[in-house]
């Protein structure tokens, strides 16, 4: 399944597959099996630095969450000079959010669904898993609100889509 994942996004088969998950699970859960085409907006790429260019020329990358969103974060001492996103999912819950310290930046704590990780959300893992992140705006962390792109109208993901991932088969996390 990893290797047919990274074929799709034009990947050898030693890449990092994080960004080719999210690209493999959008892309098939928005397939219409009569049409045999998917209303999934991104052009297929293994990248997450290329998503988020295409969302922001698009206007949809945001600083606070919704279910559904892609969640990206950045390489940490990359932004703002060189901003590298390496890892990211699909927002499954927004948890809470707050400030660090009395005077620090603002988060979101959010479930996140992603792949190429490990229990703890490190890249580079074997793991499709459900990994608590805090995401915070001001180190380069950001929301790729993509139903606004979806030619369905959708305003979130379908309440059926773990149900739908569930099936497609990806490994489980010990």
């Amino acid at each position: 399944m990893i290797e047919r994942m990274l074929r799709d996004v034009d990947l050898p088969a030693d890449a990092n597959w994080a960004a080719a998950f999210v690209q493999h699970l959008g892309y098939w859960l928005h397939f219409d099996y009569e049409g045999r085409e998917t209303s999934w907006p991104f052009p297929m790429s293994g990248s997450f630095d290329d998503m988020l260019r295409f969302a922001s020329e698009r206007g949809v990358v945001r600083d606070e969450p919704m279910v559904g969103d892609i969640a990206l974060v950045c390489k940490r001492g990359s932004y703002p000079s060189n901003p590298t996103y390496e890892q990211g999912g699909f927002v499954a819950k927004v948890c809470g959010y707050g400030r660090l310290g009395k005077r620090g930046p603002f988060f979101y704590d959010c479930l996140t669904l992603e792949g190429n990780t490990d229990l703890y959300g490190a890249p580079d893992g074997q793991y499709v898993a459900r990994v608590p992140r805090r995401i915070i705006a001001e180190v380069g962390d950001c929301f790729i609100h993509w139903v606004e792109l979806d030619a369905r109208g959708s305003s979130g993901m379908p309440s059926s889509t773990l149900e739908q991932i569930k099936r497609l088969g990806f490994p489980k996390a010990a």
